[in-house]
């Protein structure tokens, strides 16, 4: 499917020819075609880019009484972990979820905490690549391109490096994150990138948003 969607997408593509004049095959008066005709002298390109970064936030943070008693939780399973003779993935795991708490309690302490996110836009002629910085599903980039104003638009995840995983709101778990629980998919995929806990439901659709709207900016 994969490759012949890029075929697809090639074979629409056309650089060294452009479609000529209406006229009538030489030997059929009454039938008519468009000839490819060679592209001669300097070819026309319309390049424009534009960029926004989104500050996207987090639902709420637990109390600062919670945050340290996860902290000082993870920190001795860190320590019990390191010291033991199991599995080395015990302590890396462990090491994992110590970092994660620190994060968590300076985001508590500090409060109101953002994650600044890159949405970049580049559009040649009838050509267009949205890049956005962050682990995206591959829906939120059929959205897109569903709704883009620009032929052929591709959508591209971990661009200007990849500061989160950014699932869709009806991809959350039912009743939402919960900071204490260990997921089996999605296993609490805000912790392993470090964030304090999880983005708002709306972020994916806010990125998408900000994507279509940078496509129109650059379609005019």
């Amino acid at each position: 499917m994969l490759g012949g969607e890029v075929v697809k997408v090639a074979a629409g593509i056309r650089t060294h020819v452009r479609r000529g004049a209406k006229r009538p095959i030489d030997t059929l008066g009454s039938v008519s075609v468009w000839p490819w005709e060679p592209v001669r002298g300097e070819l026309e390109c319309s390049l424009t880019a534009a960029e926004r970064v989104l500050a996207l936030h987090f639902i709420d943070l637990p109390p600062a009484e919670k945050a340290q008693a996860i902290r000082d939780r993870w920190h001795r399973e860190l320590e019990e972990a390191e010291r033991g003779a199991g599995h080395r993935w015990d302590a890396a795991i462990a090491r994992r979820f110590a970092h994660w708490s620190e994060r968590l309690a300076v985001a508590v302490r500090d409060g109101d905490p953002r994650l600044a996110v890159p949405v970049q836009v580049l559009r040649v002629n009838d050509v267009a690549w949205v890049g956005i910085g962050a682990e995206v599903f591959f829906e939120t980039g059929l959205a897109i391109k569903a709704c883009s104003p620009v032929a052929h638009t591709q959508v591209l995840g971990y661009s200007a490096g990849c500061r989160c995983y950014l699932p869709r709101a009806e991809d959350y778990p039912d009743g939402g994150w919960d900071i204490d629980t260990r997921y089996a998919v999605p296993d609490l995929f805000f912790q392993a990138y470090s964030l304090p806990v999880a983005l708002r439901p709306d972020s994916a659709d806010r990125v998408t948003a900000a994507a279509l709207a940078l496509l129109e900016e650059i379609a005019g």
